[in-house]
Parts: C-alpha cells; structure tokens; sequence
C-alpha cells in the first residue's frame, strides 16, 4: 500500500470508531516514521502468516484466541484479560463475541480455534468454575496483561501492532456494523 493521502481519511474513520464506541478505548492518529519499512506500515505477507499461526492447531488455543482478538477486532490486553465467558457463544456453526456495545461474529475460518478454545477450557474447568474466559494461575482470577503480552510477543510480534494492523485493516476492508 502506499499510505501517501490516508491520513485526512483514516483520521475520519478512527473518529466514527470513537463515536459508535465499537472499541474498549479511544483511539489516537499518531505520526510514526521510525521503523518504518519501504514496503510500508503494514506488511500483507506478515499479517496472513500471523492468522495462519494463531489458527495453526500446533498453536495453543488460547494464544490463537488471543492473537486473533487483537488482530481482527483491534481489542487491547487490558480488554482480552477481563472478558468472561459469557460473552462468547457458540451458536451453530458460528461463534458470537460481545464486546462493549457490539455483538459481533467471528468470521468462519477462526471460530475453529475459539470453539477448540471453549472444549479446553470446559475439560480444565471441571473442579474450578471461573468467569474469565482466560483464567489466571489463580482461576478465580483473569490472566495478567503481562501474560497476555508475553504470549503474543512469541510470534515476533507486540499488541500495539496488531491493533495498528486491525485497525488499518478494518479500515481499507470495511467495516460491517453490527446493527445493520
């Protein structure tokens, strides 16, 4: 992508994310060119190999899970470790996430890994009933932020990033809103 005339446009996008409060937190257009590659801000080859680790059976469900929270619904770690259970469903074949104001549904090629995520989790759950969808060592408690970062940080990349590359793409693929 050249990302030359994005700015005025990109701006007014992340403007109608703040207002419809379809994301935990407010975002922020902030001007970067440190790191920058030549090939651009995002790289498209970088991106689909990350969805086919997070998605891979040979990942663990729960980084799957987490990795394609931050990058498909641009959530931040401080959001994945206090979601609870209850806010994902399995309906048929398709798995339904409430987050914030929005309903939203996984689209058909990750629900895998959140359905694989959701049997994990009821065969640990057995004794120690929790809330969280990501239970700490302390299963009453969430995960840690820290643990969340650490997870994602394996796979060579941090969660600013992939909420960047969320919100990039969101932008340039639409954005299907979910009252309509």
């Amino acid at each position: 992508y050249n990302f030359q005339g994005y700015h005025t446009s990109i701006n007014t996008f992340i403007h109608y994310l703040n207002e419809t409060g379809l994301l935990h937190e407010k975002l922020h257009l902030v001007n970067s060119t440190s790191g920058l590659k030549a090939s651009g801000l995002f790289d498209l080859e970088r991106l689909n190999s990350l969805l086919n680790i997070f998605c891979d059976t040979k990942t663990s469900s729960r980084d799957g899970c987490i990795g394609l929270l931050m990058l498909i619904f641009a959530q931040r770690a401080s959001d994945i470790a206090t979601l609870k259970k209850e806010q994902i469903k399995i309906v048929g074949d398709e798995v339904k996430i409430r987050l914030t104001k929005a309903n939203l549904t996984m689209p058909d090629e990750y629900a895998a890994v959140f359905k694989r995520w959701l049997s994990e989790r009821r065969k640990i759950e057995s004794n120690n009933k929790s809330q969280w969808l990501f239970p700490g060592r302390q299963y009453s408690r969430p995960l840690s932020e820290a643990t969340i970062t650490t997870s994602i940080k394996k796979f060579g990349v941090s969660g600013r990033q992939l909420r960047s590359m969320a919100v990039f793409m969101l932008y340039v693929n639409g954005i299907e809103h979910p009252n309509a």
